[in-house]
């Protein structure tokens, strides 16, 4: 009981998010634009909290979040875009997002393709050659 209660009192001293999803399916994706997800959360603790790093795994992932502090009840966004063009095949990337005075302060993103299509890249450029697509 002396434990759950410490607990209970311990919770009410930090910021806690939770994010809507944490993992994202792309699909089959079109070589050329990026492939881009925002990721949703909120802030469900009694503490205000700040985004302080976003980090890829690989250069080829572009992470963006919400700058300003996120009050209690707030919310906030982590998008990733990957960029598509020269690179064929499946992938499974991670961005880490870390928050202060979470505690939690550590959360890992996940986004997968199964493979993007080149030949209906071209498929669109000969059907919609003001287009770019690649």
């Amino acid at each position: 009981m002396r434990i759950l209660l410490t607990l209970s009192i311990l919770s009410l001293l930090w910021a806690q998010i939770q994010f809507e999803k944490t993992e994202h399916d792309f699909g089959d994706v079109v070589e050329g634009p990026d492939a881009v997800y925002t990721f949703s959360f909120k802030n469900i603790g009694a503490k205000p909290t700040r985004h302080t790093s976003g980090k890829a795994s690989c250069g080829c992932t572009t992470p963006r979040w919400t700058q300003d502090e996120i009050a209690p009840g707030g919310r906030g966004e982590v998008q990733a875009a990957y960029s598509t063009k020269g690179r064929p095949g499946p992938f499974h990337k991670t961005i880490t997002v870390q928050y202060e005075g979470s505690e939690q302060p550590i959360v890992l993103l996940e986004v997968d393709w199964h493979e993007y299509h080149r030949h209906l890249t071209r498929l669109l450029q000969q059907s919609h050659p003001q287009t770019a697509y690649a």
